[in-house]
């Protein structure tokens, strides 16, 4: 599904797919590396839920922010790359609507994983 909206929303011409598409492979399976560890955070919460203490909820935070430390890590070092492929612009949008389809799936996130009691 997500490719399908890259490929509504950007209408590449053939050249820009020819230069996006394997550059957003590799992107898309740094973003998948990094997910797998968000939701090994999410099981562990999910498991620590009932027993949270100070030390666990420091951990699970601690954690929490290396993530997102790495998610930006990873914009920021592709954002060349794109913008070598298709201008600066085109890849403005492009992390527009990465980024719009990551807040979905995080708002779907939210409404899920409860506040600690």
């Amino acid at each position: 599904m997500k490719t399908q909206v890259i490929t509504d929303t950007m209408t590449f011409n053939e050249k820009e797919a020819a230069a996006f598409w394997p550059l957003y492979k590799e992107y898309a399976a740094a973003q998948n590396s990094i997910a797998q560890k968000r939701l090994a955070l999410i099981t562990d919460y999910a498991q620590s839920l009932d027993k949270m203490d100070d030390a666990k909820a420091r951990n699970l935070t601690d954690r929490l922010f290396a993530i997102e430390d790495e998610t930006q890590a990873l914009r920021k070092k592709y954002f060349p790359r794109f913008d070598k492929a298709l201008g600066a612009k085109r890849a403005a949008k492009f992390y527009q609507v990465d980024n719009r389809l990551t807040q979905m799936v995080n708002v779907q996130l939210a409404s899920e994983v409860p506040l600690i009691p």
